[in-house]
């Protein structure tokens, strides 16, 4: 910065500004201000590159489905069978487990999941739900469980079973 603080021939020089004067950065928008920045760039352009793998990998994961369908139709009629006979939560993962490894989809979703599910853990304490935050830690438990041994069958195949 050079000149006088007050006068308008003050310069922001730098990557973030692009060398504009006072009067003109008084003008802009807070959003405007703040776009030169490398940080928020590269916070936007890892948000972006996130959302687009997460649509990529879901659209990959409705076409293998919907190319085995035989197979994501037993996992339906095992899911079916096991909510009657054990519950929802062991046909739940029970389920979950076999179109992973069935279907050979990456076998760090779960852990993913696993994660994203001892994350919420703290907020439902914080607001005094005790049961829910056990039943999310039996969640964690279980996409653990799931995820370990997706990696485990990866590493006796030696990466075969992913599509």
């Amino acid at each position: 910065m050079s000149g006088k603080v007050g006068s308008s021939n003050v310069r922001f020089e730098g990557e973030n500004y692009k060398n504009i004067n006072l009067a003109e950065y008084r003008t802009m928008k807070y959003g405007e201000r703040i776009s030169g920045n490398r940080l928020v760039k590269k916070g936007k352009a890892f948000l972006t590159n996130q959302v687009e793998a997460g649509f990529t990998a879901f659209k990959q994961a409705l076409f293998t489905i919907r190319r085995h369908w035989i197979r994501s139709l037993a996992v339906a009629a095992v899911f079916i069978l096991g909510l009657f006979l054990i519950g929802l939560t062991p046909a739940f993962f029970i389920s979950f487990f076999l179109l992973f490894l069935l279907m050979g989809f990456d076998s760090r979703v779960p852990l993913g999941l696993a994660l994203l599910c001892l994350l919420a853990c703290p907020f439902l304490l914080i607001f005094n739900s005790e049961q829910g935050a056990e039943q999310l830690a039996i969640w964690v438990f279980g996409f653990l469980v799931i995820g370990i041994i997706l990696q485990f069958v990866d590493l006796y195949m030696g990466g075969a079973r992913r599509g």
